[in-house]
This record gives C-alpha cells, structure tokens and sequence, in this order.
C-alpha cells in the first residue's frame, strides 16, 4: 500500500516557519531579511530606548548570510568614540564619548563592539544601568566563550559598583536630612511675624561667633542689640534713633518650638515709661542666610 503524500506536502515549510519563529521572534515573512532589517532600523532610530527591538535585530543579524556590512556613517561615530574615550579625564567626557558609540549602534545595533565599547563608557561615566544593558546585547551577539565570560563578569564588576553607589547616596542623602533637622533646633534663620506676614527677622551667627539680629528699616533706622542666644532660647532688644530719643524699644524673649518651624514668647514694649507685653509669634520662612524684608 502506499502512502498518500499530499496531506504532508505543506508541513516542511510549516516547520521552518515556526523555527525562524523561534529563533529570530517577530520577523516578518513575505519580505527578505535586508528589507526587515531596514524596518526594524528605522523603527529604533524613533525609538532609541527600544531595547527588546535592539534584541530583535541583533537575533536577526546572527542568521543573516552575509551577515550585513558596518555602514561607513556608524564606524565614523565609533571611531569618534573610541578618540573621545582614550583622551576622556571626567565623567562628562564619557558621556560625550558614549553618545557617539549610541550614534553608531543608531545605524548598526547588531555591531558588537560598539556594544561592547558603549558599555564599558557607560560604566566609566557611572551610568551603571545603561552600562549593563549594552554588555547585555554585546554578550547577545555571541562574540564567543571568552569575550562573553569577561563581559559576564563585568556586569558582575558595574553591579557591585551599582551597590557602592546606592551606599553612598544613601549616606549623603541621611547626613543633608540629618543637617536639615538640625537647622531646624536652631534659632538661626529667617522669621515672618504670623500676623505681619510683610515683616520678617533674620537670626545669625557672625563671622566672630557672636550672634545678631537684621530687623527691617521701616525708614527708620531700626536695629538690634544686645542679642543672647541660649540653647533654644533667644532675647534681643529693637529699637532706633529716633526711638531712643521717645524712649520706645522693645524686647523679644523668644523660645523655639519643639519642630522648630516657630519662635514663639513675648515682645515687652516701652513708650517712655509705660510698659506693654505681648504675646508674639514667628514662622520659619528661611535660612540664616537670608537677608530680613
């Protein structure tokens, strides 16, 4: 008996459809490889942060036969690269030179060695991830056992640096917080009357270690003297020329709040010899480096 071989006729090709499938995903049949090439191309020069596209061209490129030719455009930007990173001394000329090594695998995303390259740039301008996904796509495109054994290993190298980094970002961010709070139990700074919210104080520590007080003009030719500071605590007397002539002054006695966002306490006035306390108020509008309104 023979066997009817026309029910089989369609299943090779069905095959090998389903192989490419597997081997290149998403390639488009129908069309020849250069012409899915150019598509997937042109799709990544609008998209370059595309980087499962990048993938996909780079498992294309490997059953291509010939496998396609470096542009001329794409090894002037690598070549660009590699001058600007043998002469690069900061990191901003790292990033320099990796844009011209990105330029390049804009043009030719399956070339190895620009991977390669932009990756060990990355990581010399500390940008640790991007750094780890060009060696990524590098060790993608089997540049065989032993370059892809030293590019294992130094994603393993950029990691450890990524830990180092993230330690001590940690650290600079606790001591600029641990320093805010502390700004904060102290009276130095700069303070708005809540029920004058146009007149503010500045509380400072000179240059000589003593303390002063700036208190708007008015015109008048207001001033602070007599400043004491104690701990939390702070008292001074305000008055002006003209002020000292009519006997009028006033005297702050005032103690920092526990979150230390307010002075609060009394202002004793003196008009001539009459005497008026007050209670008084101030928000936290600013540091001591700010000048008084």
């Amino acid at each position: 008996m023979k066997l009817d071989k026309k029910p089989f006729a369609g299943f090779l090709p069905l095959v090998l459809v389903c192989f490419l499938h597997a081997i290149v995903p998403g390639i488009v049949f129908g069309a020849t490889q250069q012409d899915t090439l150019k598509q997937y191309i042109a799709d990544l020069q609008k998209n370059p942060n595309n980087y499962a596209l990048r993938e996909k061209i780079i498992n294309l490129v490997r059953v291509m036969k010939p496998a396609p030719a470096i542009p001329e455009e794409a090894r002037r930007h690598y070549i660009m690269g590699s001058t600007m990173f043998k002469d690069a001394k900061k990191i901003e000329d790292f990033s320099q030179a990796a844009e011209e090594f990105k330029s390049a695998l804009l043009i030719a995303p399956w070339w190895p060695e620009a991977n390669r390259d932009l990756g060990m740039t990355l990581e010399a301008a500390q940008k640790y991830d991007e750094a780890i996904n060009a060696l990524k796509l590098y060790i993608l495109t089997n540049p065989g056992t032993e370059k892809t054994r030293a590019a294992q290993d130094e994603i393993y190298n950029i990691e450890a640096k990524q830990k180092i980094a993230a330690k001590a970002k940690a650290e600079a961010e606790a001591a600029t917080k641990a320093a805010e709070e502390a700004k904060l139990q102290s009276v130095e700074g700069t303070w708005e009357i809540s029920d004058e919210p146009n007149y503010s104080m500045r509380i400072y520590k000179k240059d000589n270690g003593e303390w002063s007080v700036d208190v708007p003009d008015q015109g008048w030719g207001f001033y602070a003297f007599e400043v004491i500071v104690n701990g939390r605590s702070v008292s001074f007397t305000k008055t002006c020329k003209k002020c000292e002539a009519e006997l009028n002054t006033w005297h702050y006695n005032l103690t920092l709040s526990s979150d230390g966002t307010k002075l609060v306490g009394t202002a004793t006035k003196r008009d001539e010899d009459r005497y008026r306390v007050e209670a008084v108020e101030m928000l936290r509008v600013g540091g001591g480096k700010e000048q008084g309104k």
